[in-house]
């Protein structure tokens, strides 16, 4: 396909630059397809990193709660426990009242 206006080493020359062209277009386009590829793995584990980090620390919050509520649960029991042992002590204040007078005139 030499025409008359060129010699055929520019021909080669020509031909040469075209493959070249073609070949650096394809590699890049390649590269490009890969780069991408990786790009989007990477952006997919990060995220998927994420989200499991949002999970575990969804289950963290949940078992704070469960605790705070059980210490909650536990609190309110031993106020319960602490009055009533107030009460018994107070009902039993002035028996034993009593019995240190008695022990007391009992000395003299």
């Amino acid at each position: 396909s030499a025409d008359m206006s060129t010699t055929p080493a520019e021909d080669v020359s020509k031909h040469v630059k075209t493959e070249i062209e073609q070949r650096a277009k394809a590699a890049l386009s390649s590269t490009s397809a890969s780069f991408r590829s990786q790009l989007a793995d990477a952006v997919g584990n990060s995220l998927q990193k994420s989200i499991n980090g949002t999970i575990v620390a969804e289950k963290t919050i949940e078992r704070t709660r469960q605790t705070i509520s059980s210490i909650d649960t536990l609190s309110e029991q031993l106020t319960i426990d602490a009055r009533a042992a107030l009460e018994v002590a107070r009902r039993a204040l002035p028996a034993c009242s009593s019995l240190a007078q008695a022990a007391a005139a009992g000395k003299r």
